[in-house]
């Protein structure tokens, strides 16, 4: 017989869904800032930054700088969090795509639930590894390929995009088994305080990147309208209320079934893209669509527990 969920459940399902949602439309406002002359790194900055500062207005005492060893030691899995999530994470994925094809790089990125669960078996001791969740990840990583290769089933070999690109997914999986961890620590107890922190210092381990990469702040282009609302989107919403909701997330259900949510962002994309690019919806991605969902089902029961959830 199947055991009861515990209470929070349906929500950590809610929250990780909409957080995929939102990730989901920032490829339009990512991909439309780039043809408008910025630059990944510049993307990066300026939305994290906007994410930084709207958290801060919210929590203004939130905010304070660790002023001892004890006090650092306290922060470090924030400042871990906001290492991996920002410098690392993003730029290897922007800078993965220069080196490699959107294909292998969107397939290969997608292989991070498969991290986590590497990560929380063989290093942290804590998480089993099931035939189920193998086999339903498989599934899923097939329906990305059918998503994101658009029936050109031949992948070509690039060796530092594709490896740029597996770093990233590494990443991915980190900062999701570190969100997981502060959730259940519950430090700080106010997850905008927590959200705060984490850019403030993923911001700061970004500067040297900037500098090495010519950050440029132009003005003219910054100020634009098209561009200020897109990042303002890209802070405040895939960013500031992205990261919060995912984080809940996080807190109610664990990165593994969590992180499972990230197969799904290729099918949104779809959605998003016919409803706002006018892209044409092909064979090929309804095929993908198909197999990522029969994937979830499988991999750890997914309609089974989301089902329970609804009923508790």
């Amino acid at each position: 017989m199947l055991k009861q969920l515990p209470s929070g459940h349906f929500a950590g399902h809610l929250f990780a869904a909409l957080a995929t949602l939102i990730w989901s439309t920032t490829f339009v406002a990512s991909r439309n800032l780039i043809n408008a002359g910025l630059r990944p790194v510049e993307i990066i900055f300026y939305r994290s930054f906007l994410a930084w500062l709207v958290l801060l207005v919210l929590r203004p005492s939130g905010f304070r700088l660790p002023t001892s060893w004890a006090s650092l030691k306290e922060e470090k899995l924030l400042i871990l969090y906001g290492l991996f999530m920002l410098p690392i994470y993003f730029m290897l994925d922007n800078t993965a795509l220069v080196h490699s094809t959107a294909t292998n790089t969107s397939l290969l990125i997608s292989t991070s639930p498969l991290f986590i669960v590497l990560i929380s078996r063989f290093i942290l001791k804590n998480e089993r590894i099931t035939k189920s969740f193998v086999v339903g990840s498989l599934i899923c990583l097939g329906g990305v390929f059918f998503v994101v290769s658009g029936g050109n089933f031949a992948l070509e070999f690039n060796p530092l995009g594709d490896f740029l690109a597996i770093g990233a997914a590494i990443a991915a999986a980190i900062f999701n088994i570190l969100g997981e961890r502060l959730g259940r620590e519950n430090y700080p107890n106010d997850i905008i305080v927590r959200m705060q922190r984490i850019f403030f210092y993923g911001i700061l381990m970004l500067f040297p990147v900037m500098f090495i990469s010519g950050f440029r702040f132009e003005t003219e282009l910054v100020l634009q309208p098209s561009v200020v609302l897109q990042l303002v989107y890209l802070g405040l919403g895939a960013s500031a209320l992205g990261f919060i909701v995912w984080n809940k997330a996080l807190g109610h259900i664990g990165a593994l079934s969590a992180g499972l949510y990230i197969f799904l962002i290729p099918v949104l994309t779809i959605i998003v893209a016919r409803i706002v690019l006018g892209e044409q919806l092909t064979i090929f991605s309804a095929i993908g669509a198909f197999l990522i969902l029969c994937g979830l089902m499988v991999a750890k029961n997914w309609l089974v527990e989301f089902w329970l959830a609804i009923k508790k």
